[in-house]
């Protein structure tokens, strides 16, 4: 197999890896591969060798330009499940990912369940609130195990709310910050 075969044969397999991606980041991701390896190969068959070997088979190279394509348009997005999805995808292979995912999912549950507290105390005020029980209290979307008082009445809707909104924002950032240390 001559040279010039083999460095098309990669830049092929390597284009059918990209389909993911916009045509124009193909081409030009493409092309690029394709201008290294015609310099390699300029050097001699064993410099080709290397170049080839250098960058894993096209099908790993292809799928690490997408993940690193997916998760950068991710990270300028505006909403977190574009970026949930991203990490998802990239979680199973680093530790880190796989934590921020975690992280960010137990943080969105909980805004979910401030935002649910802020939305049913109105409708059922004694199900709903932060009791002192013995040396201690229960909070949430409950019924009371003792006739304590409520201690926060009708405060803990802006304070659900405030909670919701902050545990939405620590998972969104968390899922970022991420992000961000995963593409550099």
């Amino acid at each position: 197999m001559t040279d010039e075969h083999r460095i098309n044969d990669y830049v092929r397999r390597l284009g059918w890896s990209l389909q993911r991606l916009d045509p124009a980041e193909r081409t030009a991701l493409v092309d690029e591969i394709r201008s290294h390896l015609i310099e390699s190969a300029a050097a001699g068959t064993d410099a080709l060798d290397r170049a080839l070997a250098g960058l894993d088979t096209p099908y790993a190279l292809g799928r690490r330009f997408v993940e690193e394509y997916e998760l950068a348009g991710a990270v300028s997005g505006s909403g977190p499940r574009r970026l949930l999805v991203a990490l998802l995808g990239r979680s199973t292979r680093r530790v880190a990912g796989a934590s921020a995912v975690f992280v960010a999912i137990l943080c969105y549950l909980c805004a979910l369940i401030f935002a649910a507290m802020a939305a049913i105390k109105p409708f059922a005020p004694g199900r709903v609130g932060a009791w002192r029980v013995g040396s201690g209290w229960e909070a949430g979307i409950l019924i009371p195990t003792s006739n304590a008082p409520e201690l926060l009445g009708l405060w803990i809707i802006p304070l659900s709310i405030a909670l919701a909104i902050a545990s939405y924002l620590a998972g969104t950032l968390v899922l970022r910050h991420t992000a961000r240390l995963m593409l550099r």
